[in-house]
C-alpha cells in the first residue's frame, strides 16, 4: 500500500463517520476545554451510548476531566474522538489533530457498554480507565500519543486493545520516574473467556510498561511493538505472547511465562516524530495477522503499509523504498513478462513491487504458466495496478474483477510459490488483485512468513461473466507462521471457490496465521454452485490460528475442519457459516465445522451464524479435549446443532477426570448438557418488565472452577428433541461442589436463574449447553417450551389492583 492521497484520506474520513453513524448514540460536539467537560458530564447520565467528538485543535483543561457513567442500566458505551470537523460530521484519523494538555488527570469510569478513545495527543495529562466486571466488553485506545503522561487501565473481564499509539518518556509515578503505561485485566473469574489483552503497534519509548493478571487465566499479546528504554522496559505478572517486537528488557514477575517470536534487540531507530528512519530495523518487520487485522492508518492518520510490510511501532516511516517493476506482456516468459519480473525481484535485495501496465482495453489479461513463478525474496505482486481491475467493495458478495489471470494450464503445479531462502531472509510476499484458475495449488506460501494474500479470485465467474474459471486443485497452502488471507474491509477479500481439494490448506506448524473475511465455496456472480464449490473450505492443522468474519458456503463436505492434535489453539469467530439464500449462499454439505483426530482446546464462537449444514459443530469420537463453544447461532441442521462422539445425541454420563493433560479428554469428555424442566416467561407490564426463569439442572465433575451455562431461544425444537440455538440469550456461572447425593466425583447442580428475555415469546423453545472451565462444551440439552407465568401482578407500595 502507498502513501494515502488526499482523495483517499477524505473518502476514508466519510467511511469513518458513515461507520460511526450507524449506532444508536447521543452526540456532543465540543471545540472547547469548558464544553468538554460539559459534554463528560452530560454523557455520565444520558440514557443511552455516548460519542464525544472534538474538533481538531488543543484543549487545555483548567482542571480534572472526570467521567463517572451512571448505573442506569441505559447507561451504553462511551467514545472519546478527535479530529472532528467544524460539525464534527468528518473525522481525521490520526492522533496530532487534536491535543488535550494542562498538567491534570482524565478519569474515565465506565460501568456498561464499552470504551472507545481515539485520535488524540496527551501533554502532562495522565488518564485512568476503570471498568466494572461482567459489564463492559472492551475498553480500546486506537491512534493516540501520550508525552509525559501515563495511562492506566483497571479492566476486570474486558477485553483490552491497544493499537497504533505512542507513549514517550512518561509521568513520575508510583516511584518510577518514566511510567507510561499500566494495564491491570485480571480476571473475575475463570471461566470468563474475554479476558485478554492485545498490545500491536505500540511504541513506549523511554518509558515502561507494565501488565498486571493472573498468570492461568490471562492471555496478552503484543505484537509489532516497540519497547525501548535505559532500564526495564516491558513488566508483566501475566503470561505473553511477544511477536514481532523491538524489545531487551522484558521482566516476568510472580511465575508468569514468556512466549516469544522474532523479537528485535538493536536500537529501534526513531525520529523526532518516533516514526522508523530509513535505515531503521523497524522498516517491514512486522507481522501482517494481527488481531482483528491491520487498520489503514498509522497513529499519525498516514497509511498503515508503506513498502513491503507494515513497519513495527505505532507510526509508520514515511518513506517508501521499494523499486517498482513493471509487466507488459502475457507473454509467459522474456521482457516485460510476468516471469521476468519475479526473476529480476529475485536478484535485487531491495524491497520491489510487481506492477502491470499490459495494453488493450479488453480484460482478463492471461498469463499461462507450465511452470511454477517461485519467489525466493520479499515481493510485492499488485494486480490491482493493471488498468481495468475493479477491487471488490461488497461485504456480502464478492464482487471485485481481476484483470490479471494466471493460467496453470494442467493442474500439475504451483502458481505461485515462496523458496526455502526465505526462511533465511525472513521476508513476505504480498500477493493482491489476480485470478488463478487450473494449477495444482494456486498459491503455495511454505517459505518465509508474515504473507498477505488479498483481493483474489481463486475459481468462480469474474465479475458477472458466464465464463466460470477453471478449477485448482487447492486454492492456498499455508506452511508459514503469522500470515494473513483477506482482511476485514471488502477490497481486502479474497474469493475461494471451485477447488477440487481444499479452499485454503493451513499445515502442521503453520500457526498464527489469520483467515479474515473471505467468501468460500459459492460465487456472488451467481453460477451454477457446483462450479463454485470447493470440496472443504478450509483445513486446519496449525495452531493459533485466527478465522474470523469470513462467508463459507456451498462446500462439498465440511465449511472448517480442524484435523489432527497439531491444530489447537484456534479461534473461529464471527463467520457465516452455511446457508443465507437471500445471498445466494448455500448450506455446505458436511459439518459446519468438524473438529476430529486429536484436535483441541479450540474455541468457536462468539458470534459465528451456523446454519442449514449437515451438522452444525461435530467433535468426532477421536477429537481432543478443551474446545469451547460460546455465544453462537446455530440452527436448521440435518443432523445436530452440536454433536459429540458418535453421531446423534450422546445421553448424558458420568464425566471423567482421568484426561490427557494437554489434549484433555476425547471429544470433550462427552461433557453432560444441563437438564431443563421449565422456562416460565413473565410478560411485561407498566410497571414490571418481562422477565423469563429457567429451572433445570447440571450434573458433572465437582469442580473449585464454575462451569459456564449458556441458554438459546429458538422458535422450535430439533427433530430429535435437543437444541439447536437460533439465538444466545444469557449465561451464568454454576460451581458443582461436593454435596448431596454424589457418584464417582460427579455431583448434580440445581439452578432457578432470571434469563434475558429479549425476543422470547410464549411457545418458543429454550436449550441450554454447558462448558467446563478447561473449554469442554456439551451437547445442546433438550428443549423446553416456555410457557407463561400466571401469577397475579403485584403493584408498586402493596397496592393490587383488579
Amino acid at each position: 500500500m502507498n502513501r494515502t492521497t488526499p482523495t483517499q484520506r477524505l473518502t476514508a474520513m466519510l467511511l469513518l463517520v458513515c461507520a460511526s453513524s450507524a449506532q444508536a448514540t447521543v452526540d456532543y460536539c465540543v471545540g472547547t476545554a469548558a464544553q468538554l467537560q460539559t459534554a463528560v458530564n452530560a454523557a455520565e447520565n444520558d440514557g443511552d451510548a455516548s460519542r464525544i467528538t472534538l474538533q481538531a485543535g488543543v484543549y487545555v483543561l483548567a482542571g480534572d476531566l472526570n467521567y463517572n457513567q451512571g448505573a442506569a442500566a441505559g447507561e451504553g458505551a462511551l467514545t472519546l474522538r478527535g479530529g472532528g470537523s467544524l460539525n464534527c460530521l468528518i473525522v481525521a484519523p490520526g492522533a496530532d489533530g487534536t491535543t488535550i494538555g494542562g498538567l491534570f488527570a482524565s478519569t474515565f469510569i465506565q460501568r456498561r457498554g464499552d470504551l472507545l478513545i481515539q485520535n488524540m495527543t496527551f501533554v502532562n495529562v495522565d488518564a485512568a480507565i476503570t471498568t466494572f466486571a461482567g459489564f463492559t466488553d472492551s475498553v480500546r485506545v486506537n491512534r493516540v500519543l501520550m508525552l509525559n503522561a501515563m495511562l492506566h487501565v483497571i479492566a476486570p473481564t474486558a477485553e483490552v486493545v491497544v493499537r497504533d499509539s505512542v507513549w514517550a518518556n512518561g509521568a513520575d509515578l508510583f516511584s518510577v520516574p518514566d511510567f507510561a503505561l499500566w494495564i491491570n485485566a485480571s480476571q473475575a473469574n475463570a471461566s470468563d473467556p474475554d479476558g485478554i489483552v492485545h498490545l500491536i503497534n505500540v511504541s513506549v519509548v523511554e518509558a515502561l510498561a507494565r501488565v498486571s493478571g493472573t498468570n492461568r487465566a490471562l492471555s496478552v499479546r503484543v505484537t509489532n511493538s516497540i519497547f525501548q528504554r535505559s532500564a526495564a522496559e516491558l513488566e508483566s505478572s501475566a503470561n505473553l505472547v511477544v511477536r514481532n517486537t523491538r524489545s531487551n528488557g522484558i521482566q516476568m514477575l510472580g511465575g508468569a511465562t514468556l512466549t516469544s517470536s522474532n523479537v528485535i534487540t538493536f536500537g529501534a531507530g526513531l525520529n523526532a516524530q518516533y516514526q522508523p528512519t530509513t535505515n531503521s530495523p523497524m522498516l517491514d518487520r512486522g507481522l501482517s495477522a494481527v488481531y482483528e487485522g491491520l487498520p489503514l492508518f498509522d497513529m499519525y492518520g498516514e497509511a498503515r503499509v508503506v513498502g513491503a510490510a507494515v513497519d513495527i511501532g505505532g507510526a509508520e516511516s514515511l518513506s517508501d523504498s521499494s523499486g517498482g517493476v513493471i509487466v507488459d506482456t502475457t507473454a509467459s516468459s522474456g521482457s516485460g513478462s510476468l516471469a521476468a519480473a519475479v526473476a529480476f525481484a529475485n536478484s535485487d535485495s531491495a524491497p520491489n513491487t510487481i506492477r502491470f501496465a499490459i495494453p488493450g482495453p479488453t480484460c482478463p489479461k492471461r498469463i499461462v504458466r507450465t511452470t511454477a513463478l517461485i519467489v525466493t525474496d520479499g515481493v510485492v505482486i499488485d494486480g490491482y495496478s493493471q488498468p481495468g481491475s475493479v477491487a471488490p467493495s461488497d461485504l456480502v458478495r464478492f464482487n471485485g474483477e481481476p484483470c490479471i489471470l494466471l493460467d496453470g494450464n494442467n493442474r500439475t503445479h504451483p502458481g505461485i510459490s515462496t523458496d526455502a531462502s526465505l526462511n533465511t531472509s525472513g521476508e513476505s510476499v504480498t500477493i493482491k488483485g489476480l485470478a488463478f484458475e487450473d494449477f495444482s495449488i494456486a498459491v503455495q506460501l511454505t517459505a518465509g512468513a508474515n504473507h498477505v494474500v488479498q483481493g483474489n479470485q481463486f475459481g468462480g465467474s469474474i465479475g458477472n461473466s458466464s465464463s466460470v474459471l477453471a478449477s485448482n486443485d487447492r486454492g492456498i497452502l499455508l506452511g508459514t507462521n503469522g500470515s494473513l488471507i483477506g482482511g476485514l474491509s471488502a477490497s481486502q477479500a479474497n474469493l475461494i471457490a471451485g477447488a477440487t481439494g481444499v479452499g485454503i490448506s493451513i499445515g502442521v506448524g503453520s500457526d498464527n496465521n489469520a483467515i479474515l473475511g473471505n467468501q468460500i465455496g459459492y460465487d456472488g456472480s451467481g453460477i451454477p454452485s457446483t462450479a463454485a464449490s470447493n470440496r472443504i473450505g478450509i483445513n486446519v492443522n496449525g495452531a493459533d490460528n485466527q478465522i474470523v468474519s469470513n462467508r463459507i458456503a456451498n462446500n462439498l463436505e465440511d465449511a472448517i475442519a480442524l484435523v489432527n492434535a497439531g491444530a489447537t489453539g484456534n479461534q473461529i469467530r464471527a463467520n457465516r457459516i452455511g446457508a443465507n439464500f437471500a445471498f445466494g449462499m448455500p448450506a455446505n454439505l458436511g459439518d459446519g465445522v468438524l473438529i476430529t483426530s486429536g484436535a483441541n482446546n479450540n474455541q468457536i464462537g462468539p458470534s459465528n451464524q451456523i446454519i442449514e449444514n449437515a451438522t452444525g459443530i461435530r467433535i468426532t469420537e477421536s477429537a481432543g479435549g478443551g474446545n469451547r463453544i460460546e455465544r453462537n447461532s446455530i440452527l436448521g441442521h440435518i443432523g445436530l446443532g452440536i454433536d459429540l462422539d458418535q453421531a446423534g445425541v450422546t445421553p448424558n454420563n458420568l464425566d471423567s477426570s482421568i484426561c490427557n493433560i494437554v489434549t484433555g479428554c476425547l471429544s470433550n469428555n462427552d461433557q453432560n448438557f444441563p437438564e431443563l424442566v421449565s422456562a416460565v416467561l413473565r410478560p411485561a407490564t407498566v410497571l414490571i418488565p418481562a422477565s423469563l426463569t429457567v429451572a433445570g439442572s447440571l450434573r458433572s465433575l465437582i469442580s473449585a472452577t464454575p462451569y459456564r451455562i449458556e441458554f438459546y431461544r429458538s422458535r422450535s425444537c430439533d427433530a430429535s428433541g435437543f437444541g439447536e440455538g437460533a439465538a444466545f440469550l444469557d449465561a451464568i456461572d454454576s460451581t458443582i461442589a461436593n454435596s448431596g447425593s454424589c457418584t464417582a466425583n460427579n455431583c448434580t447442580r440445581a439452578f432457578s436463574v432470571s434469563v434475558n428475555p429479549s425476543d422470547v415469546a410464549t411457545g418458543d423453545r429454550i436449550t441450554a449447553i454447558a462448558t467446563a472451565s478447561n473449554g469442554d462444551s456439551s451437547e445442546f440439552s433438550a428443549c423446553v417450551t416456555v410457557t407463561t407465568s400466571g401469577g397475579d401482578i403485584v403493584f408498586v407500595n402493596g397496592f393490587e389492583g383488579n
